[in-house]
C-alpha cells in the first residue's frame, strides 16, 4: 500500500510538471512569434518549432498553438505568412530523397514565403530595402535554428546536463528574443517585459556567480537594443543592473532587491532622455517583490523536477 501510494504521487507529480511545461511551451512559441526584429523582421516561431517538432513530439500541440495565436496577435497578414512558411518548412522536412540541414529547410521557406508575400503586395517587385528586410529575416531564422539546436543539444529535457558556455549563451539570447516578444504587452502601470528583466536578474544574481549575472544581463541588453535599433541608453542601464546585482550578492536576497533599483535611479536623475518613467519604476518594484516572495525551497524543487530521470517519458524517440 505504501509502495503503491508513492507511485501514485510520483505519477501525479510527473503530470503537472509536464503541464508545466506545456504552458512554457505554448508562452514561449507565443512570445517568440510577437518578437519583431528593426521593426519588420519576425522570424523567430518557425526556427523554433522545427526544433521542437522532432525533439518534443509531446509538445508540438502547445508549441504550435502558442505560435499561431502570437502571430495573430499581431495581424492576419503575419498570421497567413507563419501558415504558409510552416506548411512549406513540413514539406520540405518530410522530403526523403535529399534531406537538408534543417536551418536551410527553415530558411528555404522563410525566404520562399516572403518573396512570393512582397512581390503579391507590391503588385511587382519590392524595393531595395525590403529586399534587405527579408535577407535579414531569413540570416535570423537560420540563426535562430542555430541556437535552439545548440540550448536543446539533442537532449529533450535534460536540463541537468552539463551547461557550458555555448549553450548558456544560446539559451540566454532566445529568452531575450522572447522579451522583446513582451515590449507591447503592458497592463496599465505594468510591463511585462520589464517585470521579467529585472525579476530575471535579480534571481540569477541570488543562484548563480558574477560573471554569469553581468553576462546575461550583457546579452539580454545587447538583442534589446539591437531589436530597436538602439545601441546605447538602455543597454547601459540593464548591464549596469546586472553588475550591481552581482556584486550585491554577499548581502542576500533582500539587499539584491533593494540594491538592484539604484542603477534605475541614477540613470533616472543624470539622463533624462531614457525611458525611466513610472511604468518603468512600478514593474521593477512589482519584480522586487516577486523576488523576496520566492522561496529558496523554490529553487531545490525546480533542480529535482528537471532531473534526467523525471523525463524519460518525454524522450523524442516515444510517442
Amino acid at each position: 500500500m505504501g509502495n503503491f501510494s508513492i507511485e501514485k504521487e510520483l505519477i501525479r507529480n510527473e503530470r503537472l510538471v509536464t503541464r508545466s511545461i506545456q504552458i512554457g511551451f505554448f508562452a514561449s512559441a507565443f512570445f517568440l512569434a510577437n518578437a519583431v526584429f528593426f521593426d519588420v523582421a519576425v522570424p523567430f516561431f518557425v526556427p523554433f518549432w522545427a526544433v521542437i517538432q522532432s525533439q518534443f513530439p509531446k509538445m508540438r500541440k502547445a508549441t504550435l498553438a502558442g505560435g499561431i495565436i502570437g502571430a495573430f496577435s499581431l495581424n492576419f497578414g503575419q498570421l497567413f505568412i507563419l501558415i504558409m512558411q510552416l506548411l512549406l518548412f513540413q514539406i520540405l522536412n518530410k522530403w526523403k530523397q535529399q534531406p537538408l540541414p534543417l536551418a536551410f529547410q527553415v530558411s528555404i521557406a522563410t525566404l520562399t514565403v516572403q518573396v512570393l508575400w512582397q512581390i503579391i503586395y507590391a503588385q511587382g517587385l519590392p524595393t531595395f530595402d525590403v529586399w534587405m528586410a527579408v535577407l535579414f529575416e531569413v540570416l535570423l531564422a537560420y540563426v535562430m535554428t542555430l541556437l535552439v539546436g545548440i540550448s536543446v543539444q539533442g537532449q529533450p529535457l535534460q536540463f541537468s546536463l552539463p551547461w557550458k558556455a555555448d549553450r548558456i549563451i544560446a539559451s540566454l539570447i532566445i529568452v531575450s528574443i522572447m522579451v522583446t516578444g513582451m515590449t507591447s504587452f503592458q497592463f496599465g502601470q505594468f510591463s511585462l517585459s520589464i517585470f521579467l528583466i529585472h525579476l530575471l536578474l535579480c534571481v540569477i544574481g541570488f543562484r548563480f556567480s558574477f560573471a554569469t549575472t553581468v553576462m546575461t544581463a550583457t546579452v539580454i541588453g545587447t538583442i534589446i537594443a539591437v531589436a530597436n535599433l538602439s545601441f546605447t541608453g538602455m543597454l547601459s542601464v540593464v548591464i549596469l543592473t546586472g553588475i550591481v546585482i552581482g556584486l550585491s550578492r554577499p548581502l542576500g536576497k533582500v539587499g539584491i532587491a533593494f540594491i538592484s533599483v539604484l542603477p534605475s535611479v541614477f540613470f533616472f536623475l543624470y539622463d533624462a532622455t531614457l525611458p525611466l518613467d513610472s511604468v518603468y519604476f512600478v514593474s521593477i518594484a512589482i519584480a522586487m517583490g516577486a523576488f523576496l516572495m520566492i522561496p529558496v525551497q523554490a529553487y531545490q524543487k525546480v533542480e529535482y523536477y528537471f532531473q534526467p530521470v523525471s523525463y524519460t517519458h518525454l524522450r523524442a524517440h516515444e510517442t
